[in-house]
């Protein structure tokens, strides 16, 4: 059983930084299986494909490992949970639920008769229609439950609305397409980065406009008179003024002393004047340089996921209505899984010798050898009858036969029954092979790119070809299906 863990984060620097995005984990796959609903006591867990619905009502059962995730790992780090399934061939369109297993279980001893039971529905009524392709269905709240202590049981895949599907399972040996469970976890908080450098100086802008003359201010009060300054030099004469008309005349006057007295001082200066109206506002200068940029504030933690409400309590059971009539009876239903093998009774006398049969099968190592002349049917080269089937493959002698090698398979009658067809020589005759079903029996054949072909008789339709190898499985309802070949 391979375990396979992978990181998903984008960009191992991010890991390094231990970002706060979410990094993907894919959790390791250990099981895969299918089973027929009990009494069937055969374990289909070796094979290829995981088988969900069909007319047997199969159901499948995956598990993966949780603890190839981070140590320490909780529910509350699980941000998203996802289960990959990948459909190699839809038989018939429907949905499928998807349920957490309710007990322990293994793929090597698992069975219809001890598989486990559904417990909690993880999602339900999933449409499956297309074939080829990936079904991706979110499991998120079932992860959290298997971090938060509930038993890892894996999930169990049920069939509803006449589905009937065939996954891909780790044993296929067509594809790579396992079973996935991708879990996104939420990393811590990272340190805050460097603040960037500093932005260059924008360009000085365009000086504005002139702004609209304002208002004049009231006239302030008369301040208090200042000191007399110093008398200032005399100025020039001024014009003799005309004559002025001649007065009368006076008495004589004493006659004064000689020389004449000096001038006297000047006299104080008058009181300052109101102040005028304040002038128009001269025009705006230009605008100052543009300031750096500041650095980046630290981005704040991302809030933690809220818990998941608890489910609400189941409603009172309903009143059980009145008993309907009987129905018509309905059509009969497709055969059962075969029953379990009887005790082996006690040994019958010994008949006497029958006439000597036909060339059979020689057993070589746990394989069957095919030769020329042991079929009835004259139309086909070889047969493998049912009491062959104690072997697994049979090798096909086609040196001595013509070109292409025609073989009719016995009952489709034991459910998981697997054979292969081998030839020995693929270069013989073009190495053809093709193989039939019994009368009254169905072979299912497909590839990868195209619809299943139904062959239903030898002739005239072809059987299933392959080059020199072809390998087939029995559903026991008398039905065989191609699983691969070359």
């Amino acid at each position: 059983m391979s375990q396979h863990t992978a990181i998903n984060c984008a960009g191992l620097a991010l890991v390094l930084l231990a970002c706060a995005a979410a990094c993907g984990q894919i959790a390791g796959l250990t099981d895969d299986a299918y089973i027929a609903p009990a009494p069937s006591g055969i374990n289909f867990g070796a094979l290829p494909v995981i088988a969900v619905g069909g007319a047997a009502g199969y159901e499948g059962l995956i598990r993966f490992d949780l603890t190839t995730l981070p140590s320490g790992t909780v529910a509350a780090d699980v941000a998203r949970a996802t289960l990959r399934l990948y459909a190699g061939q839809v038989d018939a369109t429907g949905s499928i639920n998807i349920y957490a297993a309710d007990s322990a279980w293994a793929e090597a001893t698992v069975t219809g008769t001890s598989a486990p039971g559904a417990a909690t529905l993880v999602a339900g009524a999933v449409p499956l229609t297309t074939a080829n392709a990936w079904l991706v269905v979110d499991v998120t709240s079932q992860v959290r439950a298997w971090f938060a202590g509930a038993a890892n049981d894996g999930f169990l895949l049920v069939g509803s609305g006449g589905l009937a599907v065939f996954f891909d399972s780790k044993e296929s040996l067509a594809t790579s397409h396992t079973p996935l469970l991708e879990i996104s976890l939420i990393g811590p908080q990272g340190a805050t980065g460097p603040a960037g450098p500093a932005g260059a100086a924008g360009a000085i802008g365009a000086a504005g406009p002139a702004g609209n003359t304002g208002v004049a201010g009231t006239a302030g009060a008369a301040g208090p008179a200042g000191l007399a300054g110093a008398t200032g030099p005399a100025g020039p004469t001024g014009l003799t003024g005309p004559a002025g008309a001649t007065g009368p005349a006076g008495p004589q006057g004493p006659a004064g002393p000689s020389p004449a007295g000096a001038t006297g001082a000047t006299g104080a200066a008058g009181a300052v004047g109101a102040t005028g109206l304040t002038g128009p506002a001269g025009a705006q200068g230009p605008a100052g340089l543009t300031g750096s940029t500041g650095p980046t504030g630290q981005q704040g933690p991302t809030g933690a996921t809220g818990a998941t409400g608890a489910t609400g309590a189941a409603g009172p059971a309903g009143a059980s209505g009145a008993a309907g009539p009987a129905g018509a009876t309905g059509p009969t239903g497709n055969q059962g899984l075969a029953g379990l093998t009887g005790p082996v009774g006690p040994a019958g006398a010994s008949g006497s010798s029958g006439a000597a049969g036909a060339p059979g099968i020689l057993n070589n190592s746990g394989f069957g050898v095919l030769t020329v002349g042991n079929n009835p049917d004259a139309s086909l080269d070889l047969s493998v009858y049912d009491a062959d089937l104690t072997h697994g493959f049979f090798l096909i002698n086609n040196t001595t036969l013509n070109p292409g090698v025609t073989i009719l398979l016995p009952h489709a009658s034991v459910t998981g029954r697997v054979i292969g067809l081998i030839e020995t020589d693929p270069t013989t005759n073009g190495g053809d092979l093709e193989a039939y079903p019994q009368a009254g029996d169905t072979l299912y054949c497909f590839t990868p790119t195209s619809a299943a072909t139904t062959v239903t008789n030898t002739s005239p339709a072809p059987g299933c070809s392959g080059y020199f190898y072809l390998r087939l499985i029995s559903d026991g309802a008398h039905t065989w299906r191609l699983i691969d070949g070359l």
